[in-house]
């Protein structure tokens, strides 16, 4: 009874750190994700930002023509 009993927290002690050890790597994979969407969305804003600059040239570039 006395070892059943020891057995059995043994067991439920496994149980929980399986569940916390699933529980961290499943945050793990959230914050690489949020990095990952974090890393997109600079990329995009660098994307974003460079053409603005390469419409301007194009622009200024219209405009010397123009004179």
């Amino acid at each position: 009874m006395l070892i059943e009993k020891i057995m059995w927290g043994y067991e439920f002690t496994m149980l929980i750190e399986k569940i916390m050890w699933e529980y961290e790597f499943t945050m793990l994979i959230e914050k690489i994700i949020r990095e990952y969407e974090f890393t997109m969305l600079i990329e995009k804003i660098i994307r974003e930002y460079e053409f603005t600059n390469l419409i301007k040239k194009i622009e200024d570039f219209n405009q010397c023509i123009i004179y």
